[in-house]
């Protein structure tokens, strides 16, 4: 969960210089239950905000601030509560690529993102999900290889000496045959003169 206050948002109370910011998670169940058909998708996260030294609390925010949290899955609604109690839907708009939702911050308390889907229906839609990626992996697989295969340079044999071992090409037989040959039909400097 995310916090933002802007410039004026802390309403000022001197001798106090400056504004803790606080966010607590905490198990949604162990809160108010979720309006019928509701079920949460997040922690409940608690937004607490007290003045530096003195410690007092600070409720209301003279201008709006903004509160963000991401989900383990899609939400359709952000509920808040003051106080842990009933729970009020609020508008907001998403943020980010984790299922994440952010809306005005005005009053401290619990945030929750929450799922209209059963559990059921999100579950079975995730392994259909999951089930359709596997089948395109198995289609794909198969012909990544066959084409990485083709595109393989041919092996190159390797010499094999005794009992099937390969040798390197300048110890092998032939190789050293033919060179000396090589030498024996080379005149020396001595046949030249």
């Amino acid at each position: 969960a995310i916090v933002g206050l802007d410039m004026g948002s802390v309403p000022p109370r001197p001798p106090d210089i400056a504004v803790k910011v606080r966010i607590v998670p905490v198990d949604p169940s162990t809160l108010a239950p979720l309006p019928a058909g509701l079920r949460p998708v997040s922690n409940a996260y608690q937004v607490e905000l007290s003045y530096v030294p003195s410690q007092t609390e600070l409720s209301q925010l003279a201008k709006k601030g903004t509160v963000a949290l991401t989900a383990a899955e899609a939400a359709d609604k952000l509920l808040f509560s003051s106080d842990g109690g009933p729970w009020q839907e609020r508008a907001y708009r998403p943020y980010g690529q984790d299922n994440g939702l952010f809306t005005e911050l005005e009053t401290t308390g619990y945030f929750v993102a929450a799922s209209s889907v059963t559990a059921t229906a999100a579950h079975s839609g995730t392994s259909r999900t999951l089930r359709n990626l596997l089948l395109l992996l198995a289609g794909i697989v198969p012909i990544a290889g066959a084409a990485l295969a083709l595109r393989l340079p041919s092996p190159v044999r390797a010499h094999v000496g005794v009992a099937g071992r390969a040798r390197p090409k300048s110890l092998s037989r032939p190789a050293a045959k033919k060179k000396a040959k090589r030498q024996a039909r080379r005149p020396t400097k001595r046949g030249r003169k």
